[in-house]
C-alpha cells in the first residue's frame, strides 16, 4: 500500500500540469500585491496619525480587489487541474491494467484518492502562503484593531476574537478551510471520471459543481450558509461562517465523491 501510495503521489505533484496550476495561483497572488497591495501601503493620507496599514487588511482574503474575487472564484479549476482526470486517463490510455498486475484496485482507488486530495488542496493555497509573504515584505503586520474600522472582520464574524487576538492563527484557520475545500472538490472529478468521456471536461467539473451550489443557494437567501463562495474568503463579507453547514456539506460532497468513486471502480468489468 505504502508503495502505490508513493507513486500515485509523485505522479501528482511531479507533472507539469501542477506546476502550471500553482504558477496560475501565483501569479493572481502575486498581481495582487502588485496592483492592490503595494499601493496600498504607500498610502498614508488614508488614515492621518490614526493606524498604519497592515498586512491584515491588504493581503488576499482580507481586503477587496479584482484578484481576489478571480483568485476564489477559479480555485476549483486550479485545484482539479493537476490530477483529478488521471483515473480517466489511466483507464484510456491501459496503463491502469499494469496497475493492477501489481496491486489491488481498492489500494489503487485509496492511493489516487489521497493524491487528488492532496494536490488540489496544495494547489490552492500555495498562492495564499506566497500572498501573504510577499505582502509582508512591503506591509508591517500591525496587530488589528476593531475600533479602527479598517478592518473587515465584526464582532459577530466567526473567529473574531482569534483575529483580534491572534491574526496569524486566524489565517491559518482558513487556510486550512480552503485547503479541505478545494482538495475535497478535486476530489469529486474523481466520481464524474465514470460518466463523462473527455478529461477536459471532468477537470471542470468541480467548477461547476462549485458553481451549481452558489447559484442554488443564492436563490434561497444571499447569506445562505452554504455557499462556498461565502465561506472560504477570511473577510466575511456576507455572513459568519456557520462551522456545522460548512462541516456537513464538505462531508456530503466527500462522502457521495467516495461511494461513487468506489462502487464504479471496484465494479468497473470494462478494464
Amino acid at each position: 500500500m505504502k508503495k502505490i501510495i508513493i507513486i500515485e503521489l509523485k505522479r501528482a505533484f511531479l507533472n507539469k500540469t501542477f506546476l502550471v496550476a500553482v504558477l496560475l495561483g501565483t501569479m493572481l497572488a502575486v498581481l495582487q500585491v502588485v496592483f492592490e497591495a503595494l499601493p496600498y501601503a504607500f498610502i498614508t493620507s488614508l488614515f492621518p496619525d490614526q493606524y498604519p496599514p497592515s498586512v491584515f487588511n491588504s493581503c488576499m482574503g482580507l481586503t477587496l480587489g479584482i484578484w481576489q474575487y478571480v483568485f476564489y472564484m477559479v480555485f476549483p479549476i486550479l485545484a482539479s487541474l493537476p490530477y483529478s482526470n488521471s483515473y480517466l486517463q489511466d483507464s484510456r490510455t491501459g496503463i491502469i491494467k499494469s496497475i493492477y498486475i501489481r496491486t489491488n484496485r481498492q489500494q489503487y482507488l485509496t492511493a489516487k484518492l489521497l493524491a487528488v486530495f492532496l494536490s488540489g488542496g496544495f494547489t490552492a493555497v500555495i498562492p495564499i502562503i506566497i500572498n501573504y509573504f510577499l505582502v509582508s515584505l512591503c506591509v508591517p503586520a500591525v496587530i488589528p484593531h476593531a475600533a479602527t474600522g479598517f478592518f473587515p472582520i465584526f464582532a459577530q464574524s466567526t473567529w473574531a476574537e482569534i483575529f483580534y487576538t491572534n491574526p496569524w492563527l486566524y489565517v491559518l484557520l482558513f487556510a486550512i478551510l480552503l485547503f479541505l475545500t478545494a482538495g475535497i472538490l478535486a476530489c469529486s472529478a474523481l466520481a464524474f471520471s465514470f460518466f463523462i468521456k473527455y478529461s477536459y471536461v471532468v477537470i471542470l467539473t468541480p467548477f461547476l459543481l462549485f458553481l451549481a451550489i452558489s447559484y442554488a443557494s443564492s436563490l434561497v437567501s444571499s447569506r445562505f450558509p452554504t455557499n462556498i463562495s461565502h465561506w472560504i474568503v477570511p473577510s466575511q463579507s456576507f455572513a459568519p461562517l456557520n462551522l456545522l453547514v460548512v462541516t456537513g456539506e464538505l462531508a456530503i460532497i466527500l462522502l457521495v465523491s467516495i461511494v461513487v468513486y468506489y462502487y464504479k471502480g471496484l465494479n468497473n468489468e470494462t478494464i
